[in-house]
């Protein structure tokens, strides 16, 4: 944690990165960060917030501008003809944004979603407002329970460092009873040690 403080506003940059790769569990360690006050919280929040749409907007480019020939060849693999994937299409359609929505908020299925939603051309005008509506609820949520454990942490840190003093003490009180008690006992000879 002490890299943060060296790296200043890199820090964010740094934070952007990883939340495009792995984001829930980047949010959070950028919230507890915020907590601990070495960032921002607003800024790991609105850094968080655009790292994640902008992933949403690779997986959905990727689905939409995937070459469809690919993709009836790979259904077909699969065991999907060309009329169950019609009904794919049609409800995703007419389902797609609660299912885009479902997705990003349970966070099951959301690159698949964002994928299918390409594919199946979902416009993105609607698609983004989803997406940013999902977003702001969860991504706020991730930062606002990270940011309350990063407080939390600081003091459970101060806790540990008084337990690790104590049982530290209580250790070496041992260690000299034990010393203690060995003194006093005559040491086993050599024969009766083979």
């Amino acid at each position: 944690m002490q890299l943060l403080a060296v790296m200043g506003g890199w820090s964010y940059v740094l934070l952007f990165i990883l939340v495009f790769i792995e984001g829930p569990t980047a949010t959070l360690a950028g919230a507890v960060a915020a907590g601990s006050g070495m960032l921002d919280p607003l800024g790991v929040l609105f850094v968080a917030a655009a790292s994640n749409l902008a992933a949403d907007s690779f997986w959905y480019s990727l689905g939409r501008w995937g070459r469809q020939i690919d993709i009836l060849r790979w259904a077909r693999k699969a065991g999907l003809d060309e009329k169950t994937l019609t009904r794919y299409e049609t409800s995703m359609h007419t389902h797609g944004l609660k299912i885009l929505l479902a997705a990003k908020l349970t966070l099951s299925f959301s690159v698949p979603a964002l994928i299918a939603a390409g594919l199946t051309r979902v416009p993105w005008r609607k698609a983004i407002l989803v997406l940013a509506s999902a977003e702001a609820l969860w991504t706020g949520g991730l930062v606002l329970a990270g940011f309350y454990l990063g407080h939390q942490l600081a003091h459970f840190e101060q806790g540990l460092q008084i337990a690790g003093a104590v049982g530290g003490i209580l250790f070496l009180l041992f260690l000299i009873m034990l010393f203690k008690h060995q003194k006093g006992r005559p040491l086993a000879d050599d024969a009766s040690l083979s």
